[in-house]
């Protein structure tokens, strides 16, 4: 991040934490019937991750007319805590949410740090310089879900 103002846009299924929803026994049928009656290739390369949230969760829902949710942001240096890079790693980032077994991995701070415990007092939030709350109003849009569009 710069310092001021960064604007970061990011669809929810480019996050290490989470994972697409497990295909449907019928739409695996339909796919290994096609690569047999076409000789094309049965992928299933965007399931191999199974730790993680699914990515339609990684923002609440929401309501038509918004919900108010407070959202707290904690910037570390992680270079400070670093471990290994993804190059670095057989696993490819793909662990971050659930660690490796045997590893620190992502990092060597608990997961959710520094938001992993207890906060006695607001002012923790309010004075601590790379922590920020603030509250947010989520809106849940009735059109049907579109892959072209940022969430």
């Amino acid at each position: 991040l710069s310092p001021g103002g960064n604007h970061i846009v990011r669809k929810s299924k480019e996050s290490s934490v989470t994972v697409p929803d497990v295909p449907s026994f019928q739409s695996l049928i339909d796919a290994a019937d096609k690569a047999v009656s076409d000789g094309s290739t049965f992928e299933m390369h965007d399931f191999e991750r199974a730790c993680g949230i699914p990515d339609r969760m990684l923002l609440p829902k929401g309501q038509k007319n918004g919900m108010e949710f407070a959202l707290i942001l904690a910037v570390t240096d992680g270079s400070i805590d670093f471990v290994h890079s993804d190059a670095d790693s057989e696993h490819g980032g793909t662990h971050s949410h659930c660690g490796a077994h045997g590893e620190t991995y992502p990092d060597k701070r608990p997961m959710g740090f520094p938001l992993d415990r207890r906060i006695p007092d607001r002012r923790v939030l309010d004075e601590t310089t790379n922590i920020k709350l603030t509250h947010v109003r989520v809106f849940h849009d009735e059109h049907e879900h579109d892959d072209s569009h940022d969430h």
